[in-house]
């Protein structure tokens, strides 16, 4: 059974398929992975928002904690 997160996910990558250069979207993406417990993936999404836009304190910030 799909639950609202896996729901979120599956969108969320569907949005960056037509916006793959949607920092904002890497960003909810990687609380998505959170909610899962999918640290890596949560980390791999926030480190390409920072690609995108290495100004986003938002990930920055994310991120520091993930990785703690």
């Amino acid at each position: 059974m799909q639950t609202r997160t896996d729901e979120a996910i599956q969108f969320l990558r569907m949005n960056l398929d037509l916006f793959p250069r949607s920092a904002r979207t890497y960003v909810a993406l990687a609380g998505a992975q959170t909610a899962k417990q999918d640290t890596a993936g949560a980390i791999a999404s926030l480190e390409k928002a920072l690609e995108i836009e290495p100004d986003n304190a938002a990930a920055r910030r994310t991120l520091d904690q993930l990785r703690r």
